[in-house]
């Protein structure tokens, strides 16, 4: 049982969170196209990541092996895809039907430059994956507060959710599996903090995830919000 929990943490640690992602698309049908549509970009961008860059940081088991990277797609998918509405979920912050600005091909260029900038930080900077991707997020959230600033308070207060969410969950994959971040994260590239059992660099990636993740749907599609009435 021990080895069968350790050779598939990482698949069953992203199912934990599949009911929530299910309860939000069902319950919130304003939320749907969102969450489906940035956690299958997420999903595709954590498959392109994992397989080029984040050897270096941490080497998980895939139940299909590392060329068919299952859990990776499903990270972005229901993980990410969870950051990007959970905190207008719990606060139940909806789209007004009024329509601003949108910057749609402005920021897919920017998120390709972004992941570019990614790919010589890390390939040729020799900067650590981890810290690269937080970097990364945090420039994009610098660009979404930019082009929208009536978004920013809800970014910083997403981007604290988010963390927090992440620390819930991954004491929650702990409690069951203890061993998990000895067994799959290269210690080396931690820096020995620990929340809990917990590593910092999780919650600092979960932190920019929140940052930079959260809002983009908003600003690419020119999405207001407003606070719905309970």
């Amino acid at each position: 049982m021990e080895k069968w929990i350790s050779d598939t943490a990482y698949l069953w640690g992203v199912l934990l969170l599949l009911p929530l992602w299910l309860l939000i698309f069902y319950q919130r049908k304003d939320l749907r196209r969102k969450l489906w549509h940035t956690g299958r970009a997420f999903g595709i961008a954590s498959v392109i990541i994992g397989q080029l860059f984040t050897l270096d940081y941490w080497n998980p088991n895939y139940v299909f092996g590392p060329y068919f990277p299952l859990e990776d797609f499903l990270y972005g998918l229901v993980y990410a895809g969870l950051t990007t509405v959970i905190y207008q979920y719990i606060f139940n912050i909806s789209y007004s039907a009024q329509n601003i600005t949108s910057y749609k091909r402005l920021t897919l260029l920017f998120a390709f430059i972004s992941f570019i900038l990614l790919f010589i930080a890390i390939k040729f900077i020799q900067l650590n994956s981890i810290y690269g991707q937080v970097y990364m997020l945090i420039i994009v959230g610098g660009y979404t507060i930019y082009k929208r600033p009536d978004l920013l308070k809800h970014i910083i207060l997403s981007a604290f959710l988010v963390a927090l969410f992440t620390f819930f969950w991954q004491t929650c994959i702990l409690t069951i599996y203890p061993k998990g971040v000895t067994d799959n994260w290269k210690l080396t590239a931690l820096h020995d903090l620990y929340i809990f059992k917990v590593p910092i660099e999780e919650l600092f990636f979960a932190f920019a995830i929140g940052l930079g993740g959260s809002f983009f749907y908003e600003v690419s599609n020119g999405k207001a919000l407003y606070t719905k009435k309970k």
